[in-house]
């Protein structure tokens, strides 16, 4: 369960370093921010979610 907790914690550490990567790649278009802003906050729910249900 350590293992599975500590992976879950590495995957959430990973989305915010790819997500800061992106956004400072990105030319600040307000569409370009929003869009992939959509596809990602799933994704976050979904991670959290899974980390507090394993605290």
């Amino acid at each position: 369960m350590d293992e599975a907790h500590s992976v879950s914690s590495k995957g959430i550490v990973y989305l915010a370093y790819g997500t800061a990567l992106l956004y400072s790649f990105l030319p600040h278009a307000p569409w370009v921010i929003l869009v992939p802003t959509a596809f990602m906050l799933p994704l976050w729910f979904l991670l959290i979610a899974r980390f507090l249900a394993r605290r």
